[in-house]
Parts: C-alpha cells; structure tokens; sequence
C-alpha cells in the first residue's frame, strides 16, 4: 500500500488495528516517516521498494539508502513492480536504487565545495536489499535468499566472461553483477534445483490444465517462451483494439481522485 498524504500512514493505522506483524509486506512508502521505520522494525514487518515505479511515477523517493530514515534498510526489500510499466530485473532496480541514492548524496558535497571520500552506499547492500531481504520480507529466509546447506537451490549464474562483466567481475563479482551486467549476461537460473534457464535460453516447461476439483493436472505438452510469447502478443491486440471503446478520461479521472485521497 502506498501512502502520500502526511496525515495518513497505513502502518500507524493497522499498527492501531493490532494487525502489524511478520505478515505484512507493504508497498513503495514514499510518504514513510521515522515513526513509521520504528513501528515496522519493532514489528518485524516490511516494505517492498520498486525504485523504478517510484520515480516514473513520482510516488518516491525510495526508502532505502535514506540518511532520513534510520534504519529502513533493515525493514526493506526490492521489488519490480509491473513488469508492464517497468524493467522485470531486480538486479535493475539495485542499481537505481543505489545510484539514485548516489546521485541525492552527490548534491549536499557539491554544495559543500568538496568531494566525497567514498560512494555513497555499496553494491553489497544493494544486492542483499534484492536478495536476502526479500526472502526475509517473504519470512522465507531459511529456504531461500542465500546459498548455504539445506536451503532451496535458487540459484542465479552469471556469465563472468561476458563483454559487459569481464574485467569488472574479476575484480568484484557482486560490483560486476549490480552495476555492469545484463539480463543476457545470466548463464542459467534455477528453481528449487530445477533449470528454468540453461546456456544463456529459457527452458522448455511442462504444460498444466485446469480441472473442475480445482487443481492443476498435469499433461505431456512442453511450451516454450516463443509459444508464452505469441499469446501475450495476441491478448496485448486485443486488449489495444478495446481501448477506442473505453472512456479512458473517466478513468483517468477516477484514479487521480483515488489517489490524491491518500
């Protein structure tokens, strides 16, 4: 849930409600204060960040690496949001986030005449706020987040060798991955032990169906992504040829009151 007005802080709300606890996952927080980095700390809940929906739609700034929030790291994780609106790459929204936070702090020295020793945060940060803390937000951070003995093998490989991480990533591979890789510099991912992406291509997966008991069967058709693909490209023209019909003015209108209402 995200909150703008400064009279209105969903967390105090359902904090008074007696509701927040390590259930709650909340979204953007661009209008958080220190009182509300508090009440989540103490109640070990957390906010899912999206750097890039934030700012494209001016409901940030994003509450991680903020001198002004004390603490909010620590209740934070990234997120992608829409992958409509915005990049599906977390590893994106680590480096907006960070060379966002880079770019605010980068003001106050110059203003100052000086320049900083160091850069404002690091890219080990950014990569647990993308990792780690999000299996934590989930509760999930004994199965998954991290590699070590008797958690899930999600797994994420990086071409090391690529033209856009050689070089760096012999340096620092964690610096390599936040700030200089790509989507095509991933080698493989795996879920749970299970390839979902192998030699640089996504993997074939098992097709399910449906059934009226409400769970899903299992058949013996493969899909690829070309096949995924062609379906979301039929629905997106479909989807485009209905919008002449709708009265998006109204629409427009309706949400922006919604909104401002906050």
């Amino acid at each position: 849930v995200q909150w703008t007005h400064k009279t209105h802080s969903v967390v105090k709300q359902v904090h008074e409600y007696g509701l927040l606890d390590t259930r709650m996952v909340f979204s953007h927080a661009g209008g958080a204060d220190q009182q509300d980095i508090d009440l989540l700390k103490e109640a070990g809940a957390f906010v899912a960040t999206t750097p890039n929906t934030e700012a494209a739609m001016t409901v940030g700034p994003p509450i991680c690496f903020r001198d002004d929030l004390q603490g909010a790291d620590s209740v934070c994780a990234l997120g992608v949001d829409c992958h409509c609106a915005t990049s599906s790459s977390i590893v994106n929204e680590m480096r907006l986030a960070l060379q966002g936070a880079r770019g605010v702090d980068s003001v106050k020295h110059r203003q100052a005449g000086r320049i900083p020793a160091k850069a404002y945060g690091t890219t080990d940060e950014a990569f647990n706020l993308g990792t780690i803390q999000g299996a934590r937000a989930l509760n999930m951070e004994d199965d998954i987040g991290s590699i070590a003995v008797g958690k899930k093998a999600d797994l994420v490989i990086w071409d090391a060798l690529s033209p856009a991480m050689l070089g760096a990533a012999q340096q620092d591979p964690v610096m390599a991955i936040v700030l200089h890789s790509g989507v095509g510099d991933i080698e493989a991912v795996l879920v749970d032990g299970v390839f979902r992406k192998r030699d640089g291509k996504l993997v074939d997966v098992e097709m399910t169906e449906w059934r009226e008991d409400g769970v899903f069967g299992e058949t013996d058709q493969k899909v690829g992504w070309s096949d995924v693909g062609k379906k979301l490209l039929e629905t997106q023209r479909k989807t485009i040829d209905l919008i002449p019909e709708l009265n998006v003015k109204e629409l427009e209108h309706v949400l922006t009151e919604r909104f401002s209402s906050y």
